[in-house]
């Protein structure tokens, strides 16, 4: 009676045959000189690119030693979020990270971890950047200029099923003891993956062409990826805009989007196509947004 599932076969051809989707060029344009290079940006551009964000963050570090440089840090539960930030808070930040799981988080980590991570953070909040109801109070902040930095790094790759968010959302409205959460991690798909994240029982649209994808596949990343970093971005600009009216001093303001080079569509395969081209937007954004910071 075993069958090998369509997700499988999915997963496998995509593996397998990645490097003729996806590297089927030798040469690709640098994004920010368009000279042709192996692999994004060429080295003097790398250089440059390393030059700025250095003499950005020097200017934070020097910043520190008068006052709390206060940063926030989207998705910073697992993966690349959680990364950042405790690179951050190595580097002597006061930072808050948002979840759409705070509860889970807290209760997911080891003492070890509880200690060199969670208890450092300024702050814990629970946001969803596809319900702009859990988005009051990061909004509030973000007008009120709370944050000198924000490092916007949670975006909607490989969806959850349903199932799955709504396992999740049950189990992180309980105060779970120990027991409590290995009894219900056992409910939710199993486990917990090797990056702290929910294992889920496919890849969701990593792997899916449009012709594959669900509505909720297709209006998710644009709610999250589009619509929701939009919103938290037009407050953080609000909140700047009214500080510099008020205050004369030379307080610096950074917003830092993390994302790839999805604008140029190189490299790209026919799967996932609306995460991509909602990361492409949101590039398209940040090229307009620093035209008006530019002015």
């Amino acid at each position: 009676g075993f069958t090998v599932s369509e997700n499988i076969l999915d997963v496998y051809f995509a593996e397998v045959f990645r490097p003729i989707f996806e590297y089927g060029t030798k040469y690709v344009e640098c994004p920010r000189c368009g000279i042709f290079t192996r692999d994004g940006f060429c080295e003097y551009c790398k250089k440059v690119e390393k030059y700025l964000m250095d003499d950005q963050l020097s200017i934070f570090k020097s910043e520190s030693s008068k006052r709390p440089i206060k940063v926030l840090v989207t998705g910073g539960r697992c993966g690349l979020g959680e990364a950042i930030a405790m690179r951050l808070l190595e580097a002597h930040f006061s930072v808050t990270i948002t979840t759409r799981y705070p509860n889970v988080f807290k209760n997911q980590l080891s003492k070890d971890k509880l200690d060199s991570y969670y208890n450092k953070l300024d702050g814990v909040l629970q946001m969803d950047l596809s319900d702009n109801s859990t988005m009051k109070e990061i909004n509030e902040l973000l007008d009120t200029s709370y944050f000198d930095i924000i490092i916007l790094s949670a975006a909607e790759t490989l969806h959850f099923s349903k199932e799955v968010l709504e396992d999740a959302k049950a189990l992180d409205d309980k105060a779970l003891d120990d027991k409590a959460l290995d009894d219900n991690k056992e409910q939710l798909n199993g486990k917990m993956d090797w990056t702290g994240d929910f294992v889920r029982k496919n890849t969701g649209v990593w792997h899916k062409c449009l012709e594959d994808h669900t509505l909720a596949e297709i209006t998710d990343p644009v709610n999250v990826n589009v619509v929701g970093t939009s919103i938290l971005m037009k407050h953080f600009l609000n909140g700047v805009k009214k500080y510099r009216k008020c205050n004369k001093d030379d307080r610096k303001f950074m917003s830092l989007i993390v994302t790839y080079y999805e604008g140029t569509f190189l490299k790209k395969s026919s799967f996932h196509p609306i995460t991509n081209a909602t990361k492409a937007a949101i590039e398209n954004i940040v090229w307009t947004i620093r035209r008006e910071a530019d002015m």
